[in-house]
């Protein structure tokens, strides 16, 4: 790998700042504040806008086809066509979907959701197909301890593992294919120069399935490995950029879409290239 390289930065048009991204095409993302859900181009402009966007973290996806997944303000998830949009999943009782993740391969969606039960709130995890069958529910580790109460960012890595930024806890938990937990990560180790408390916003991995994490506490990018081990900052407060929020992988590009709020509120996603060509793999999230 090699320091990152800013390759672009985008002033999207209708977006106070980058909350969330999803990337579409290299020259298309869907990307997200607290109210507004906007597709753009690489010039920032708006060429299609969603208007009831649930307000949360992780709320949008976009299939292998393009379609973009959402949860809505009533917490239902629906997909947006050319021609329509259509529900897909209604939200059960208690259950508030928080984020979701769309699986390259499988066309699957990984569903975050949260409930209230005794003034506390637990969180759970579903892996869903189009038919509504939840597969490997996700909500407590092997000794039924409670790994997380609120998520509200979710991914997929290379050997399978699903990867949640949780609130509550302020950690990244991690497990594997089959819901068994693996690990929590929540924070650098000592001696590191930055504080080891972690407040997680955006989460994604990359083509060498290191674990990308933004921390709200130091504004800063932080690597890890697929095992839970800290590598390094991989951005810390580049240049003007201050709020960072989102991120997103492209994995046809290898570029790191990074989502944020700036010192003059312009410019609203940056792009980043750090992985040496060479270093390429073939990936499917």
């Amino acid at each position: 790998m090699s320091k990152p390289v800013l390759k672009r930065s985008v002033k999207v048009k209708d977006i106070s700042y980058g909350r969330h991204i999803s990337i579409v095409t290299p020259d298309k993302f869907w990307v997200s504040d607290w109210n507004n859900l906007t597709l753009t181009d690489n010039s920032g402009e708006t060429l299609k806008k969603v208007t009831d966007k649930a307000a949360t973290g992780g709320v949008h996806a976009v299939s292998n086809n393009g379609k973009l997944t959402y949860i809505d303000t009533k917490g239902d998830i629906k997909i947006q066509t050319n021609s329509k949009t259509m529900v897909i999943f209604r939200r059960k009782a208690s259950f508030r979907p928080t984020c979701l993740h769309r699986c390259a391969s499988s066309g699957d969606i990984l569903l975050g959701m949260r409930f209230l039960k005794n003034n506390t709130y637990t969180g759970i995890v579903f892996r869903c197909d189009r038919n509504e069958e939840k597969i490997i529910p996700i909500r407590s580790d092997q000794k039924s301890k409670i790994l997380f109460g609120d998520p509200k960012y979710l991914a997929k890595n290379c050997n399978g593992d699903t990867i949640i930024s949780d609130y509550t806890f302020n950690a990244v938990v991690v497990v594997d294919s089959r819901g068994t937990y693996r690990f929590s990560y929540i924070g650098p180790p000592s001696g590191s120069g930055l504080r080891q408390r972690l407040q997680p916003e955006g989460i994604c991995t990359d083509a060498l399935s290191h674990i990308l994490v933004v921390d709200t506490l130091t504004d800063t990018v932080q690597m890890i490995d697929k095992d839970g081990h800290f590598l390094s900052f991989l951005l810390t407060k580049p240049g003007r950029i201050h709020e960072l929020y989102g991120l997103a992988y492209d994995h046809k590009t290898h570029l790191l879409y990074v989502g944020h709020g700036s010192s003059e509120c312009t410019d609203i996603v940056s792009v980043y290239r750090y992985i040496d060509r060479q270093n390429y793999i073939l990936t499917d999230t």
